[in-house]
């Protein structure tokens, strides 16, 4: 009897120290030329072993609320890191560029990488969490 009872004790030991992190989403697979939606922290990747996408987060989000009327339309910013065979490089795109800020594309490993919408689009009433924030793009 002493011995089930240490042995069911180690099980519920052992149990009670692994932990499971149910935080980080599946990676997603993408098509070249085909739009695709990632939320705040997903992966999406063009075939196994070729190239990853996570969507980082948004770092300047200046685009004129919705319910507003503005002199500019302000723009968002979001940073990706793409991964490739052990290699890593973070970049950000814009919505609206110009000389003097990210562009609303980039060249990553030989792969043009395109931003085409940020969402939501922002109100006066409330801030956006960042947890909230979803980007559309396509790579060719």
């Amino acid at each position: 009897m002493k011995k089930l009872f240490f042995a069911l004790a180690s099980f519920a030991l052992l149990a009670s120290a692994c932990t499971f992190d149910n935080d980080v989403p599946p990676v997603k697979t993408f098509q070249l030329d085909e739009a695709f939606t990632l939320g705040w922290g997903e992966s999406a990747m063009l075939e196994p072993g070729q190239l990853k996408i996570t969507f980082l987060g948004i770092t300047e989000d200046s685009r004129c609320p919705a319910d507003v009327e503005c002199i500019w339309e302000g723009r968002a910013v979001a940073q990706f890191e793409f991964a490739k065979g052990g290699e890593v490089v973070v970049d950000s795109l814009a919505t609206l560029s110009s000389a003097a800020t990210p562009s609303d594309a980039t060249t990553v490993f030989g792969q043009t990488v395109k931003l085409l919408e940020v969402t939501p689009y922002p109100q006066t009433t409330a801030p956006i969490p960042h947890g909230d924030y979803q980007v559309k793009i396509v790579v060719n």
